[in-house]
This record gives C-alpha cells, sequence and structure tokens, in this order.
C-alpha cells in the first residue's frame, strides 16, 4: 500500500479544489446544464424530479475527458462503455437525497461521471465526490444501469477543520497520480481512492492499495458496505433497547448487538 505525505497543505476552497486537479485546459467546458435538460429525460421518476427541483441549486459541467481533449484510450467490452469521462459541479440546498440525486444524474447522463457535490455549512465551503458503478443495458443499449453509488463523506474546504485522511484523499486525486492507461482504468482509480477513504474512517489512516491488485480494492470495499449494514442494524437494536419494558427481550437484544459489535470488529481488522 501507499500512503500520501503528511506535508500536503489542505485545500480551503472549491475553487482550489478544481485548480489542484490538474486536468489540462483542453478538457474545460465550465457551462451551466440547466434542470429542464435533466427533467425531460425518461431517466428521472416523480421523486426524482422533486429531489431534483428541491434540493440542486445549480448544476456546471466543469470538463470532459475524452480522446481528442487529453491522452487517454476509450474502453469498452459487452457491458462497459468508458470512452469519456464527465465531471460536474452539483450545488445542493439539502443533502438528505444526495445519493438518490447521484443515481438520477447516472441514468440521464451516458458517460462515466464525477459529480463534485457542494453544499455550504456554518459560512464553510464542503464537496464529496460521488461515483458510480455503471453498466450498459442489455436490453436496451442506450441506457445505463447504475450497480453502485459510491460517495465520500462531506469534506470541510477549511485549514482550520481538515482530517489528515482527508487532506491525503484531496491530494490524491491529481491526474499526474492516475494512471491513463484508459478512461476505465482512470475511473477505477478514481473509486480506489474513494474505498480509501472510507476505510480511513475505520482504520484511522488513508492508505492507496498498490497498482495491480484491484481484487483487493474490491474486497475493501465489501468489507465497508457489510460493516455499514451492521452499523445499521446496531443502530436499529438500539432503538429497540430504548423503547423496551421487558428484562429478558433486553437481554436477548443486548445478546444480539454484542454479537453485531464482534463482527464489526473482526471486519474493522480485514481493511
Amino acid at each position: 500500500m501507499s500512503g500520501v505525505s503528511a506535508d500536503v497543505m489542505p485545500i480551503t476552497s472549491f475553487e482550489e479544489l478544481v485548480d489542484s486537479l490538474g486536468i489540462p485546459e483542453s478538457c474545460k467546458l465550465d457551462k451551466p446544464v440547466f434542470k429542464k435538460m435533466l427533467l425531460d429525460t425518461e431517466a428521472l421518476d416523480g421523486s426524482d424530479k422533486t429531489a431534483l427541483k428541491d434540493d440542486v441549486e445549480k448544476i456546471r459541467w466543469l470538463y470532459t475527458l475524452k480522446p481528442s481533449t487529453i491522452n487517454i484510450s476509450p474502453y469498452s467490452d459487452d457491458d462497459k462503455e468508458y470512452t469519456e469521462i464527465a465531471v460536474l459541479q452539483v450545488e445542493l440546498t439539502s443533502t438528505k437525497r444526495q445519493k438518490r440525486i447521484a443515481t438520477f444524474f447516472n441514468k440521464a447522463i451516458p458517460y462515466p461521471l464525477m459529480l463534485l457535490f457542494t453544499y455550504p455549512k456554518d459560512g464553510v465551503e464542503q464537496f464529496s465526490l460521488s461515483l458510480a458503478d455503471k453498466r450498459v443495458n442489455q436490453v436496451d443499449k442506450e441506457k445505463w444501469v447504475v450497480e453502485q453509488v459510491l460517495e465520500t463523506e462531506w469534506i470541510e474546504l477549511s485549514a482550520q477543520n481538515s482530517k489528515q485522511g482527508q487532506v491525503a484523499f484531496v491530494d490524491s486525486l491529481k491526474i499526474e497520480g492516475i494512471p491513463f492507461t484508459d478512461f476505465y482504468a482512470f475511473y477505477q482509480a478514481l473509486t480506489d481512492r474513494v474505498v480509501a477513504l472510507q476505510s480511513s474512517l475505520y482504520t484511522g489512516s488513508f492508505e492507496l492499495i498498490d497498482k495491480g491488485v484491484s481484487e483487493v480494492v474490491t474486497n475493501r470495499l465489501d468489507l465497508i458496505l457489510e460493516i455499514e449494514s451492521l452499523e445499521e442494524k446496531l443502530s436499529s437494536i438500539r432503538g429497540q433497547l430504548n423503547k423496551e419494558v421487558q428484562m429478558n427481550a433486553k437481554l436477548d437484544l443486548n445478546v444480539k448487538a454484542s454479537k453485531i459489535k464482534k463482527s464489526i470488529a473482526s471486519l474493522k481488522e480485514q481493511l
């Protein structure tokens, strides 16, 4: 595994963040995307449209990475079409439906997306990077099947509030350190970085998997998803404990909670 130097300085604004990515000027688009363009697509259902109207302030298409703008080759097989990557900023007024919003963006736009969600909190800018594993719909080749949406925690763009793991993560997003083999390899490298940040919440250390061991990255993600599922069950049990009045039932819930805690601890050790 490889880490990132502790001497890296934090990014303190969204403009700094975008500049730090090092995406060539040839890829720059920087144009607004009007909500009506998404509302008119078949990809959005009624709940999606409500989230778009109520929770999204504005959208900007920042960059398009494609063979004519950057020296990266397209990739395609029976399931995947990674011919270009779009980088968008989505400014939110509420974060409650972030994953739903990310999902319908990925259904509506026919490219792999790098979604940079932004949301102001107490006067401080913060962002969350969202990526999605998606494949071509075998029934309708013009549509995408979104299988897994990944998103980082909200990262404050402030020198005073920067966590070291988050600083290292942001530094790792510089495209000079991401493989240019093809767009699929490029996108998987971004995914690896999101998984590494998620892992750091449990391990306390941001560590990237060395090149050539992508199966370890997949295993890490599986472990994280399992931990999150168990944490949800544990939270549910704690809620039941607060309401339960019968001693036998309380004992039974405590036993279940103890088993889940041990399982979570075991999974964390494997990260």
